[in-house]
């Protein structure tokens, strides 16, 4: 996530687009289709326009009263007009005249006037469902007005005659002057009978288009296209905003503000313990935490959580397993007391745990499972939880706990504790000041940044010392091309696989030889089989100073086994490849920690 303070670049909006790809994709595709979709099926509306030159005429009523009826303006002229075509009476005019008829309201409905005060325009547009019905009534419209018109000012002339003829007939002198001037009125506006200009010209008729107004398909669709878009992007945003889950490890570092150590694929958790297919990354998070951890070292560890099911057990597991292949001798407690699974990770059924040593009902070195490591000089042994008490806050956070992690780190190279999630109950806040460090897990696509935020407040406050995160569901190597193939290794490989058998400590361990050479355990033993690539002893020194010829190895050959060598035993190049890889891996990245910011 990018710091508040840094403003975003284009790459980091092309990752919040892709990282909501299917949203974005989902705008983009259907809104455009449905768009398309109801324009294709959509009723066609075609429109038709006729242009009207409208000029001012004389009115009788000019000739009736000159001072006080003044010839209108061409302005007031289009506007009166305007109004005139939307009235009934032009409308019924030009109804009527159609074949077939069209009601006053369908015309109204369908007619649209935009006048031109400047020039003296009116622009009528219709429209209907066929080109020539639109073109036919915009026609009829512009006859009707020009009838209308013509039969106002006849009207007019009717009734002025009627008014000066009874004028005329009331008086009794016909010689005198104020009958000359009403005959000579009378013939002026008898002449109005002979004008057949109703001051409406059609400079052009309306003709039937050969393409609807609307819809127009690909029109709509290319508009719809670009607001969604623009909605794909409002979308991003807003779902960016409101996702509180970390999706990158750069989310996490930023809620944390601790470094992660190592992605750990999501491969990992359905797989079983040790599998050589993500041994790798778990070799990884190791090499990480003693090269960031090298000037205090650890001798006692807590692997914890926000919130369960972010993978704090399968890295506990899997952590512990690698240590012990550097030849460590490496003590894995489960301390959820709650929820345990460290026993089911390795398959182990244990009468007696932690909770039992706590009461005194067992002793340590009875509830002790020794898992046996071939083709490294490693151990590893096992605490289970034991009996589910009633009050796991109270018994770990008792005195004999701390004195089961002395004896346990006296006896051990390295002690590895699971433990419940921080956030969910309280039982891991009182094993953080008796560990020496804590290694926080968070999955990504799963945990939240306000629950990792709180996670770090609730450490801080306790004082504890973080070692680092590892960052859980991440994408396999193999996904960004630069795998280094142990699936290859493995089915080039015609050798027997390695088993990983666990015992109680100072029992009989129960093996038999099968007819192939596999060593394999016999019904009575509980033996794990998960197989364990070859380590060599001491990786974490080799890793930490550095070594003539490592990189030459590394670009040497690679060593085939053709079923020459011993059962069991590994060749010397794969092994120091392996160390080789792993030393590269943590030079870059303690250059990238290392490196001044700018």
């Amino acid at each position: 996530m990018t710091p508040a303070n840094q403003p975003r670049g284009l790459r980091e909006y092309l990752r919040l687009v892709w990282r909501w790809k299917w949203l974005a994709l989902a705008c983009v595709l259907i809104i455009p289709l449905t768009v398309y979709l109801s324009s294709s099926v959509s009723t066609k509306v075609y429109e038709s326009s006729t242009k009207l030159l409208v000029q001012p005429g004389t009115s009788p009523r000019a000739v009736l009263n000159p001072v006080a009826a003044a010839t209108p303006t061409i302005q007031q002229t289009v506007l009166a007009t305007a109004q005139v075509i939307k009235s009934p009476a032009v409308a019924l005019q030009a109804g009527s005249s159609l074949r077939p008829r069209a009601t006053p309201e369908e015309i109204l409905g369908s007619l649209t006037v935009t006048p031109d005060a400047a020039s003296g325009i009116l622009t009528l547009t219709v429209s209907a469902h066929t080109g020539a019905r639109a073109a036919a009534i915009a026609n009829a419209v512009a006859g009707g007005l020009a009838t209308s018109r013509l039969g106002a000012l006849r009207a007019q002339v009717s009734t002025a005659l009627t008014q000066l003829r009874k004028q005329l007939a009331a008086i009794k002198r016909p010689t005198s002057p104020e009958a000359i001037a009403l005959a000579e009125q009378i013939n002026q506006i008898s002449a109005f009978r002979a004008i057949r200009d109703s001051g409406v010209e059609v400079i052009r008729p309306a003709v039937s288009p050969n393409s609807p107004a609307s819809p127009r398909p690909v029109r709509d669709t290319a508009l719809a296209l670009l607001v969604s878009i623009l909605l794909a992007l409002a979308l991003v945003a807003l779902a960016t905003n409101l996702d509180q889950r970390v999706r990158e490890t750069s989310d996490i570092e930023a809620a944390l503000g601790i470094p992660v150590l190592a992605p750990i694929s999501r491969g990992a958790f359905s797989s079983p313990a040790g599998d050589p297919e993500y041994a790798e990354e778990f070799q990884l998070l190791r090499a990480s935490l003693t090269y960031f951890n090298v000037d205090r070292p650890v001798d006692t560890m807590l692997v914890t959580s926000a919130v369960k099911g972010e993978g704090k057990t399968t890295t506990a597991v899997n952590l512990a397993l690698a240590w012990a292949k550097t030849g460590k001798n490496v003590v894995l407690v489960d301390a959820d007391l709650r929820h345990p699974r460290v026993g089911d990770a390795l398959t182990i059924s244990a009468r007696g745990g932690l909770t039992n040593v706590l009461l005194g009902q067992t002793k340590l070195s009875e509830a002790l499972v020794d898992i046996s490591l071939e083709r490294t000089q490693g151990r590893l042994r096992v605490l289970p939880a034991g009996s589910a008490p009633p009050n796991p806050a109270e018994i770990l956070a008792s005195e004999r706990l701390g004195g089961v992690l002395q004896q346990l780190s006296s006896d051990a190279d390295l002690v590895v504790m699971d433990t419940s999630p921080v956030l969910a109950v309280s039982d891991a806040l009182s094993l953080t000041k008796r560990v020496g460090g804590v290694l926080l897990v968070a999955r990504l696509g799963q945990s939240r940044r306000d629950a990792l935020v709180r996670l770090k407040q609730v450490l801080d406050a306790a004082g504890t010392k973080v070692l680092g995160v590892a960052a859980t569901g991440a994408l396999s190597p193999q996904a960004y091309g630069y795998g280094y193939g142990y699936q290859e290794s493995r089915d080039a490989d015609k050798g027997p696989r390695v088993e990983l058998g666990a015992t109680p400590v100072g029992g009989a361990r129960a093996e038999r030889q099968t007819g192939d050479g596999e060593v394999a355990p016999s019904a009575a033993s509980g033996v794990v089989q998960l197989a364990e690539p070859p380590v060599r002893q001491d990786a974490d020194e080799e890793m930490l100073r550095p070594r003539a010829g490592a990189d030459d190895e590394m670009l040497g050959p690679r060593a085939v086994n053709d079923g020459s060598s011993a059962v069991g035993r590994p060749t010397t190049r794969p092994a120091s490849r392996s160390v080789s890889r792993l030393l590269r891996q943590v030079r870059k990245l303690g250059a990238s920690v290392l490196r001044p910011r700018r």
